[in-house]
């Protein structure tokens, strides 16, 4: 176990990234903006061991290298407590609302992307041996348990019992929810699973690959993956967004990037660069998901 830490403030990312080295093990991080700001700590209530993240803007990774350098050895077991992450590890893709829950393994790589809101996360720590010995093969990485589920109440009822009154033997109580939780995990179509994740990672690649193509579009991509519409829609559920809206957040990035290191280009060449075929509807969305114009771009990231 870690020794606790008190809620500290970090106004860098390096600095972060030292303070959350020592809450929960070497990760990497990295700022979409200059305007930073996160907090970390770390605390034991009723037997279990609970890091208090909270940051916006940001990604935190998690590489093999990472994993190598540390000697963490546990399940993370994820609570979105304000704001939403997108959480990804091997095949799975999960978006977080407030009040949902991931398990990652920290002895796999992991990405956390947070949005431009500022988002907070309690992760409890929980041992790799006493859960495989518990649970066996039923506990792995890349599960999310959505706020709707009785099981995601119960357990959330018991970390805030937990937080505020101390009370002992909740770890007890906690493990045994989240056996359940693991049991009907895997009880729930493993191979239709599978069948999603390699729809889901094909889509992703497509994009990637296609999406300054300004004629490509979620139907377009229906069409490559030989898939309907509403498969596709079953396929990207677990990202909390549709294909379109993915399409459009793919290229709003790129072109945020870009527009950082446009040269002589202008806006427009930079927005028909990247897929953008209605340059006032351009202007409209990337406002919308980042805050100022286009042509603020470089002097709001400087």
């Amino acid at each position: 176990m870690q020794a606790a830490k008190e809620a500290h403030t970090f106004r860098d990312a390096a600095s972060f990234q030292a303070g959350l080295t020592e809450v929960c093990g070497q990760y990497r991080i990295i700022p979409n903006g200059s305007d930073f700001s996160a907090s970390a700590a770390l605390r034991r209530c009723g037997g279990l061991e609970m890091a208090t993240v909270s940051l916006g803007n940001s990604i935190v990774e998690r590489d093999r290298g990472d994993i190598r350098r540390d000697h963490t050895d546990h399940f993370v077991l994820s609570l979105q407590c304000k704001g939403q992450a997108l959480i990804s590890q091997d095949d799975s893709h999960v978006r977080l609302r407030e009040g949902d829950y991931s398990l990652t393994d920290a002895c796999q790589p992991s990405s956390f992307v947070f949005d431009r809101d500022r988002a907070e996360q309690i992760c409890v720590h929980l041992s790799r041996s006493e859960v495989t010995e518990r649970f066996g093969a039923t506990a792995r990485g890349g599960l999310c348990i959505r706020r709707e589920d009785d099981l995601a109440v119960a357990m959330t009822a018991l970390l805030r019992r937990a937080m505020n009154a101390g009370a002992p033997g909740i770890d007890e109580a906690f493990l045994t929810v989240l056996g359940s939780w693991l049991q009907e995990a895997a009880q729930t179509g493993s191979s239709r699973r599978a069948d999603a994740g390699c729809l889901l990672r094909r889509a992703l690649q497509l994009i990637d690959d296609n999406y300054r193509d300004c004629d490509f579009g979620s139907g377009e991509l229906a069409v490559r993956l030989g898939v309907s519409p509403r498969s596709l829609q079953r396929a990207f559920a677990g990202l909390g967004e549709s294909p379109r809206e993915r399409i459009l957040r793919r290229r709003l990035e790129r072109a945020r990037l870009e527009l950082g290191q446009r040269g002589t280009r202008t806006v427009t060449e930079v927005a028909l660069g990247v897929g953008f075929n209605d340059i006032s509807y351009f202007y409209s969305r990337f406002r919308d998901r980042f805050g100022h114009a286009p042509g603020q771009t470089a002097h709001a990231d400087a």
